[in-house]
């Protein structure tokens, strides 16, 4: 938690907002990021709102939301559900993520709030940073997933770009955090879904991946 707080208290400006939004999937990265910073705005007396957004690309996503309100009302917090009702026949995932990006902001800059949490860690870096390889991406591409950046006017946040996917199923254990596992997360029809159970087995390949990406960041300034 100490460098969860350290992570935040590093960014410039950040205590200077009164609110800040949190997108929130159920799943244990999204709810592990809800648990910590809930106790680091209550803390600084900031207000959250825990925002999710159902993609209605699964039978039971709306179970997923149930999850994410309960824990929501468990903290005191505002729970926000947006919901995208497309269903595009190519790239879905792709279409997904910007619509669920354009849809938060939107709701945040109605509503003053500029900063938005997301639950990006260590092993997404090294998923995307595979992937770009996969397409013959230049450097800018093997810079993939910044702890800070604009995204449709509001500024997006991944506080737990230092931590392995393993550390963060471990801090869920130890905190009891109630999570959903995402079933599509198996499916190996897609590239990105096929690349992370990869790396799974091949835990040092992912490790090299994380450190080339961050000298590429360096390279790319």
């Amino acid at each position: 938690m100490k460098s969860f707080y350290n992570s935040l208290n590093n960014i410039k400006d950040l205590s200077k907002e009164k609110e800040y939004a949190v997108s929130v999937s159920g799943g244990v990265d999204s709810n592990t990021l809800l648990f910590l910073l809930n106790s680091w705005t209550k803390e600084r007396k900031k207000k959250l709102t825990v925002i999710y957004f159902n993609h209605n690309l699964r039978e039971n996503s709306q179970k997923d939301y149930y999850v994410v309100k309960e824990m929501s009302n468990n903290f005191k917090l505002k729970c926000v559900l947006l919901n995208w009702n497309e269903k595009p026949s190519s790239a879905i995932l792709e279409k997904a993520r910007i619509a669920r990006y354009d849809s938060i902001s939107k709701y945040c800059i109605k509503n003053n709030i500029y900063s938005l949490f997301t639950g990006h860690h260590a092993d997404d870096i090294a998923e995307t940073v595979a992937m770009r390889i996969l397409s013959h991406s230049n450097i800018d591409g093997l810079c993939p997933i910044l702890k800070e950046r604009y995204i449709f006017g509001i500024k997006l946040i991944r506080p737990m770009l230092q931590f392995r996917k393993s550390q963060i199923y471990a801090f869920a254990k130890r905190n009891k955090i109630k999570f959903i596992e995402d079933p599509t997360n198996k499916n190996t029809k897609t590239l990105r879904a096929k690349v992370r159970l990869f790396l799974e087995t091949e835990k040092q390949l992912a490790e090299n991946l994380i450190n080339s990406s961050s000298l590429f960041c360096k390279l790319k300034n």
